[in-house]
C-alpha cells in the first residue's frame, strides 16, 4: 500500500517558541506533515521563515495574512504558533474558515471571549487543541503508570516552577506569559487529581507575574506535599532569581496513597513506594509532551477520535487562574466549580 500522502500544515504567529520547540517538532514528522504556508504579524519574519522552511524541505508559501493562509486548500490544519496581538481573535477567525487548530501561543485567562469560541467549535465538530502538553511530559506519562499500578491515588501535589525568561516578542505583545504559565500547571495538577477541585487559595496574583496557589480538594483544609496535610495542589511560580536550589528547572512533589514520587523537569523522576527504597527513572530519550500534543492533535485533525485536549479543558484551567486572581485580591478563598457542564467560572 503506498504511504498517506502528508498533512499539510500552515503555521500562525512566529513566537519565542517557534525556533526551538514547534518547528523541531513539526521536522521530526517528516513525511507525515508539510509546512505550505507561514505567516507572521510582522511581514518579515514571515519571509524569513517561509525562505528558511523552503531550504530545509521545500515548498512553503509566506501567505499574505491570517485569513489568506486558514482558505488554502492545502492547509488541513493550522499550528497557532503564538497569537501575538491578535490574542483570541486569531481563532475567531480560523474558526470561521472551519480548520483544525492546534492553539500554543500565551492565552490571556482574562479574556472572556473563550466559552463562547468553545461552544461554537463544539458546535460546528471543529478540533481546537490547547497547548497543555505538561500532561504528556515524558515524566508525567510514567507518573501516570505508577498512579495506575503501585502508588495509587493522589492525594496532594506540590510544584516550583520557574516563570519562562523575559522576551522581547512577548514583551512587545504584552503577552500574559505567567499567567498561561500558571494555568498550564493549574490543569496538569487538576489532571492528576482523582476528584474536581472545590476552592481556590491564592497570595500572589498569576498575571502579577510571581504566583502562590494552592487548589483545594476540600475546603479548608491546607494543602501539603509531605506525607500528611490536606488534598489538592500547591502551586508556586516565580522568577528563577527568587527560586532557591536549582532555579531552571521545575520539581513537583506527588504524594500519593501508597508513595511519593518527585519530578524533576519533564524527564526526571524519583519515587518510592512506602517501605520499599527509592527508585530513579531518567526519561530524557522519550518523546517530548509537545510532540505528543502535536500527534493527537494531528490524528484528531484527520479524522481520528483520539482523545486530547479542548478548549473546554483550557477553559477550566483559565477558571482556576482567575480564581487564583481573585483569591489574592480578596484575600478570601473563592469556591469554584468542577467543569461538567454550564459555564467555566467561579462560582
Amino acid at each position: 500500500m503506498p504511504a498517506p500522502a502528508a498533512i499539510g500544515v500552515g503555521v500562525a504567529g512566529l513566537g519565542p517558541d517557534w525556533p526551538d520547540r514547534q518547528r523541531p517538532a513539526l521536522e521530526r514528522l517528516n513525511g507525515r506533515v508539510r509546512i505550505v504556508a507561514v505567516h507572521d504579524a510582522v511581514p518579515v519574519r514571515t519571509r524569513a521563515a517561509a525562505e528558511d522552511l523552503s531550504r530545509r524541505s521545500g515548498g512553503t508559501t509566506a501567505a499574505g495574512g491570517l485569513w489568506a493562509l486558514a482558505r488554502r486548500p492545502d492547509v488541513r490544519a493550522v499550528l497557532l504558533g503564538d497569537p501575538a496581538w491578535w490574542g483570541l481573535a486569531a481563532l475567531d477567525l480560523l474558526l470561521r474558515a472551519d480548520k483544525p487548530v492546534l492553539l500554543a501561543g500565551p492565552i490571556d485567562p482574562r479574556d472572556d471571549r473563550l466559552d463562547a469560541l468553545a461552544a461554537r467549535a463544539a458546535s460546528a465538530g471543529t478540533v481546537v487543541t490547547p497547548d497543555l502538553s505538561l500532561r504528556f511530559t515524558p515524566a508525567t506519562l510514567r507518573l501516570r503508570e505508577l498512579i495506575a499500578t503501585t502508588l495509587g491515588a493522589v492525594h496532594a501535589i506540590r510544584v516550583v516552577a520557574p516563570l519562562p525568561a523575559a522576551h522581547p516578542l512577548r514583551d512587545a505583545y504584552g503577552q500574559p506569559v505567567a499567567a498561561w504559565r500558571f494555568a498550564q500547571w493549574a490543569d496538569w495538577a487538576a489532571h492528576l487529581l482523582p476528584d474536581g477541585v472545590r476552592e481556590v487559595v491564592a497570595t500572589a496574583d498569576p498575571a502579577a507575574g510571581a504566583s502562590s496557589a494552592q487548589l483545594r480538594l476540600d475546603e479548608g483544609e491546607k494543602v501539603t506535599g509531605e506525607a500528611r496535610g490536606g488534598r489538592g495542589a500547591a502551586l508556586t511560580l516565580a522568577s528563577a532569581d527568587d527560586l532557591a536550589g536549582d532555579a531552571a528547572e521545575t520539581k513537583a512533589t506527588v504524594r500519593c496513597e501508597r508513595g511519593v514520587a518527585t519530578l524533576s523537569g519533564a524527564s526526571g523522576l524519583r519515587y518510592a513506594v512506602r517501605g520499599e527504597p527509592e527508585r530513579v527513572e531518567d526519561l530524557s530519550a522519550e518523546r517530548p509532551g509537545f510532540d505528543t500534543l502535536l500527534t493527537l492533535f494531528l490524528r484528531r485533525a484527520i479524522g481520528g477520535l483520539i482523545p486530547a485536549p479542548d478548549l473546554h479543558d483550557l477553559g477550566w484551567a483559565m477558571a482556576l487562574t482567575r480564581a487564583a486572581g481573585a483569591a489574592a485580591a480578596g484575600g478570601e478563598p473563592i469556591p469554584i466549580s468542577p467543569p461538567g457542564g454550564g459555564r467555566l467560572r467561579p462560582r
